[in-house]
């Protein structure tokens, strides 16, 4: 521990993100340290995540703080915005992203027009090319000065240690916050907040000390995929996840059949939704699962309760499930149920326990079963292949044994019926708990060391970045105004050629990144 008490600085992308790390700031707290949590506030947050902060503010008191993150506000925010989605895109142009079509697209759509010039000249894959345009990016990124209202903000919250989550969104102020803190000698943490952030996101666009990742597959990919260096690459485990080793289920399965109109004496398979990432038609998959469920050979399968949960983000249009000719069918929690209090904890992991099987298509919730000795199913269906084998992530699963893949809604349905007869029996499940979640042991949490590792990085000594020469800043500047000042003549000249009266203002450069997060 160390010999003094530390402000700690969590900067998250917003609050939905404390439940990725409760138990590390709850720890903190308890060892004495001060926790200042700086997030983009959400104007919708669901009533588990209020519930979230009032039980952190009520149990830690002043040892916590909440307040609100901006962003750059100086004119160089559009040049910014310009370097990183244009970076953004040059990542999936690399031999790892080849077959990651829909990742590609998105972050095309996430790219300002001037960065979409780029997108629309790399098609060729031209790894030479793009990696002599990546470093020209770089270069132009180093010469940007800080903002300096978020210096300021710093400098008045005077952290001793910044940690970040999870820096790798697609056009993300967080970066110019953890520059801000190394111009001010301030360590800097990144701390990974889930298990597909360094595979289906942004690269890592600043220098940062330490990266708190999960395992050694992460860290890998820290160090190859986001030039990490690996000295600075600290495995800890899944602090997300240390509640699923000690936790029982809080009802039995009688009680909880009963709970959903289930006859106890029928198998329940479970369906676990994906984030809108993977999926933006989930509700029409899963009945077209649940037809062929019902109509199924093996009468065992054929009658089984099934039970949808749907993705906490991503549970719009499951009202089509609500079919007479498919009961007993059950779609709990029905707005998705984010699983932060005490009671959605203990409902979720229910819901896993008492299930005879699981099957999605890529969402953590399969991490999560694997906790708890089950392995799970998949289709493998076309229209899903941007978030099933065109993502890295979810190979994971399928390398781990512990995802079931089937080629065919018939052939899942064989599968289905073999584990209701058979059961899971391979051990593949703790193999891969071992390997992904828990690192260094199944009875060793990964809180615990990631607090450590935070303590540790606060004593890193850090120089101040050195300012950008003068000369290549002004010439920065230039170009960006004036390129901005030429893209805007040129929407206007172009927009009154269309339609002279039907030209609106363009939104302010806060607002729209607003909305492109939404």
């Amino acid at each position: 521990m160390t010999d003094r008490p530390l402000r700690l600085l969590f900067l998250l992308r917003n609050l939905y993100y404390l439940r990725n790390f409760e138990a590390p700031i709850r720890a903190l707290a308890g060892r004495g340290h001060d926790i200042v949590v700086l997030a983009d506030p959400a104007k919708h947050l669901p009533p588990e995540v209020h519930a979230l902060i009032q039980a952190l503010q009520r149990d830690l008191g002043p040892a916590i703080s909440l307040l609100p993150a901006h962003g750059r506000q100086d004119f160089r925010q559009r040049v910014a915005d310009d370097i990183h989605t244009a970076r953004d895109i040059l990542r999936y142009y690399t031999p790892p992203f080849r077959s990651a079509n829909r990742l590609r697209r998105r972050a095309a759509s996430k790219a300002t027009p001037l960065a979409r010039r780029l997108y629309d000249r790399s098609r060729y894959w031209d790894p030479a090319r793009n990696a002599a345009a990546d470093r020209r990016l770089a270069l132009w990124d180093e010469t940007l000065p800080v903002d300096r209202s978020i210096a300021a903000e710093i400098d008045a919250i005077n952290p001793d240690l910044l940690v970040v989550a999870p820096l790798v969104d697609l056009r993300t102020d967080q970066i110019d916050w953890v520059r801000a803190a190394r111009a001010a000698a301030i360590p800097t943490v990144l701390a990974v907040a889930s298990w597909d952030n360094l595979t289906s996101k942004s690269r890592i666009q600043a220098e940062i000390d330490r990266a708190l990742v999960w395992n050694d597959i992460q860290k890998r990919e820290a160090i190859d995929l986001h030039g990490v260096p690996e000295a600075s690459v600290v495995v800890t485990g899944a602090q997300l996840h240390d509640d699923w080793f000690d936790r029982k289920p809080s009802t039995g399965r009688d009680a909880f059949c009963a709970m959903h109109g289930f006859d106890p004496s029928r198998p329940i398979l479970l369906y676990v939704g994906s984030s809108t990432a993977i999926s933006t038609d989930e509700p029409a998959f899963v009945a077209r699962w649940i037809a062929a469920i019902r109509g199924a050979d093996d009468p065992h399968l054929a009658g089984a309760n099934v039970l949808v949960r749907p993705h906490p983000m991503n549970f719009a249009g499951y009202g089509v499930l609500r079919q007479t000719a498919w009961e007993p069918v059950s779609v709990a929690p029905e707005r998705g149920g984010l699983p932060v209090t005490e009671e959605a904890k203990a409902l979720y992991f229910d819901t896993l326990f008492h299930s005879d099987v699981v099957v999605g298509l890529n969402t953590s919730a399969l991490v999560e079963a694997s906790i708890l000795g089950k392995g799970s199913h998949t289709i493998r269906d076309p229209g899903h292949a941007g978030g099933q084998e065109q993502t890295l992530h979810y190979h994971y699963l399928t390398a781990g044994r512990i995802l079931h893949e089937a080629a065919s809604l018939d052939d899942h349905v064989t599968m289905l019926a073999a584990t209701l007869r058979q059961g899971e029996s391979d051990g593949a499940a703790d193999a891969f708990v071992t390997e992904f979640i828990r690192p260094h042991g199944r009875d060793i949490a990964a809180t615990p060391r990631f607090v450590e590792a935070v303590e540790a990085a606060a004593a890193i000594a850090v120089a101040p970045a050195p300012s950008a020469n003068r000369l290549r800043r002004l010439l920065l500047d230039a170009f960006g105004l004036a390129d901005h000042l030429a893209i805007a003549a040129l929407r206007r000249l172009r927009g009154r050629n269309r339609n002279p009266s039907a030209q609106a203002p363009q939104p302010a450069p806060a607002k729209r990144r607003a909305q492109d997060a939404k």
